[in-house]
């Protein structure tokens, strides 16, 4: 009856609601032999009288575990009594009312896992207690090559990979039988022999009496993460011009080699190696040049080391060697080796023979040795004794030897460096850089760092700069200079008005390192208004070697509105290519570039070219080492947005700014 069944939509379950709510209320059947007389109908009869009903019999449809799926209804146009049979056939059919709901309901279920598993982005295989193959879905095959039939019936083993070794699997089959699910990294097989690795979640499947039957494998494919992983760990612990492991892992070799020694009593050999004229080498045929005799210096070295040494390149023409179970004779003998062939090998440059001298200096790693400080500052001093004596020279530390007595060299620096941050010895000075062929533009300032040595000079960091990096102090260096700049400007914001950029000149060691991106961004959140001022300078070296380093380092900084300079630009002759993606404002042409225009038109039509592309780029100009007043009236006609150098102001200290007015227009 079409009014009957409209009436009971939206009609709510209740304790006297007709025959079917009150039996959906009760969970029980209720059997209503007379609705004109029955209290569960007195505010229905109305609907009953005019649907003609007289007698209504309702039981609840209960699911095996008792869910409550609705009630099963008989309506009679008579007074209707009950019977036996009518009791039994009512409750009969309500069984199979639910019977056949939880079925279709299973069926839908176990539809929707099949397509979940048909579809997951995941790998899927099913195994018995024994390890055989039972299933793997698509996207399992998928990844492997295997169609299903190739491994159903088969053992698992024919997919692991024999690098996982056994005392892996025993752990993973003690935790499932143990009832525990096992979570972890494992390399598979594809089916023609290619490793790859997954992260496996595998867990057991248990009857109705809680016997494990199966068990279910899901594999997540991580083999492009691990690699990308492994890229990251490769560029933490490793030179990328050299392919040499760098200055952090190779301490970490000599931490492992330094515990050996004080159990084992045997002696080690640690050796520094400096290129006499790399400096030179560099400056008069370009940063590419240089490149490529380090690379080859590597290369030599390498070639002709025992197995169990560990060559590295700790920075700049520095590179160093762990020997070990060797005593300082046999290192020195062997160095005394290596020294020759780097001697007798010339790295030809366009046309030009290029030879390698090399200054090396051993100390020995033993019982007594207390630190990887003292070793390396020992090997050092070695090395400058090396030097000091001509060069292309080989000298072992003596731990009483007259010329001990002084530090000399990067040792000694390195100590005056410490000195300066704990007796506050380091300046700020600032040199100005000035707008031409634009009077209207601002003026911008690049922070200069100086250090008072303890006899009292004030030197530049060309002084003191390569022993900061030799002992892992430039980190240290760059964020004082940034902790200070920021403290200054804060103190005296009246200057930032006047100022387009305030350079700052960051060194290689900075960039890829994550601890020391939080240090900078911690630093400059004290003041938004300066970070907008704020540009890093950063040399070519970085920005080719360490590209993916600096991009990431940048644009992580890029949010907090810092810019970038790459800085002596020209020195290596770097394509702009290779550096249109990296977002700098600002190049800084290389001063001996800029000074060479004058006399060589060729350096004038390379500054020109780079003008040039910088302003069709968005990016502004600098001419460094400006000194010559005719040089300036040369440098006015070429689109350069701005100069520095002594002509336009001499480095002065920051405290001198509000004085000597080195800011105002």
């Amino acid at each position: 009856n079409q009014v009957f069944t409209e009436s009971l939509i939206d009609l709510k379950i209740g304790e006297r609601v007709m025959s079917s709510g009150s039996a959906i209320f009760h969970k029980k059947m209720i059997i209503v032999e007379d609705v004109s007389t029955h209290p569960y109908w007195i505010d229905y009869i109305h609907l009953a009288q005019k649907t003609g009903i007289r007698s209504s019999w309702s039981q609840p449809i209960l699911s095996s575990t008792g869910e409550l799926f609705g009630s099963f209804d008989l309506y009679c146009e008579q007074v209707n009594p009950a019977t036996p049979t009518l009791v039994l056939a009512l409750k009969e059919a309500a069984t199979l009312t639910a019977l056949c709901i939880e079925r279709h309901r299973d069926a839908q279920r176990l539809l929707k896992i099949s397509l979940a598993v048909q579809h997951s982005p995941n790998s899927l295989i099913i195994i018995d207690i024994n390890g055989l193959i039972e299933y793997v879905n698509p996207k399992f095959c998928k990844i492997t090559g295997y169609q299903p039939l190739e491994l159903i019936g088969h053992p698992l083993d024919l997919i692991s990979a024999k690098t996982n070794n056994n005392i892996l699997y025993k752990e993973v089959w003690q935790s499932l039988r143990s009832g525990k699910d096992w979570r972890g990294e494992l390399q598979s097989l594809k089916k023609n022999g290619d490793a790859y690795w997954a992260y496996d979640h595998v867990s057991a499947i248990k009857d109705q009496a809680g016997n494990i039957t199966k068990f279910v494998i899901v594999q997540e494919d991580i083999t492009e993460h691990r690699h990308h992983n492994q890229q990251l760990d490769y560029q933490q612990n490793h030179d990328l011009l050299t392919g040499l492991i760098n200055n952090r892992a190779f301490n970490q070799q000599i931490k492992q080699v330094l515990t050996l020694a004080k159990s084992d009593k045997n002696q080690h050999a640690l050796c520094i190696i400096d290129l006499d004229n790399f400096k030179e080498i560099n400056q008069q045929c370009g940063q590419i040049a240089g490149d490529e005799l380090l690379r080859q210096t590597s290369t030599i070295l390498r070639g002709h080391l025992r197995q169990r040494d560990t060559l590295a390149r700790l920075n700049g023409d520095q590179f160093a060697i762990l020997m070990k179970d060797c005593s300082p004779e046999p290192a020195k003998r062997c160095c005394t080796e290596l020294k020759s062939l780097l001697a007798n090998h010339n790295v030809v440059w366009q046309d030009k023979k290029l030879s390698i001298r090399a200054s090396i200096g051993i100390t020995c790693i033993d019982q007594s040795s207390l630190s990887i400080e003292d070793l390396m500052q020992q090997a050092d001093i070695a090395c400058h004794l090396a030097k000091a004596a001509g060069g292309n020279k080989v000298k072992v530390y003596h731990q009483h030897h007259s010329d001990n007595e002084v530090l000399v060299g990067d040792a000694h620096f390195a100590q005056e460096v410490r000195q300066g941050f704990n007796n506050n010895k380091f300046k700020l000075f600032v040199q100005p850089v000035v707008p031409i062929n634009n009077s209207s533009d601002k003026r911008s300032l690049e922070i200069l760092l100086r250090l008072e040595l303890s006899d009292g000079q004030v030197v530049t960091p060309k002084t003191f700069l390569s022993a900061a990096l030799r002992y892992n102090l430039a980190k240290e260096l760059d964020l004082w200079v940034i902790e200070h700049t920021i403290a200054w400007f804060i103190d005296n914001p009246e200057l930032l008005d006047d100022l387009d950029t305030i350079a700052i000149n960051l060194t290689d060691s900075s960039f890829g390192d994550e601890t020391q991106l939080i240090k900078i961004i911690n630093l400059i959140e004290q003041s938004p208004a300066i970070a907008g001022k704020i540009t890093f300078e950063i040399t070519e070296y970085t920005a080719t070697s360490c590209l993916s380093k600096a991009y990431n380092f940048m644009q992580a900084l890029k949010q907090y509105n810092v810019r970038f300079a790459l800085d002596s630009y020209g020195s290596g002759y770097l394509s702009l290519a290779q550096i249109k993606n990296v977002p700098i404002s600002t190049i800084n042409i290389d001063g001996r570039l800029i000074n060479d225009i004058q006399a060589n038109p060729i350096s004038k039509a390379l500054v020109l070219s780079i003008c040039q592309i910088a302003k069709a780029m968005g990016i502004k100009t600098v001419a460094k080492y400006v000194e010559d007043p005719a040089l300036m009236e040369q440098l006015a006609l070429l689109p350069i947005d701005a100069v520095q150098g002594f002509s336009q102001g001499s480095p002065v200290s920051i405290e001198q700014i509000k004085q000597t007015k080195a800011v105002a227009s």
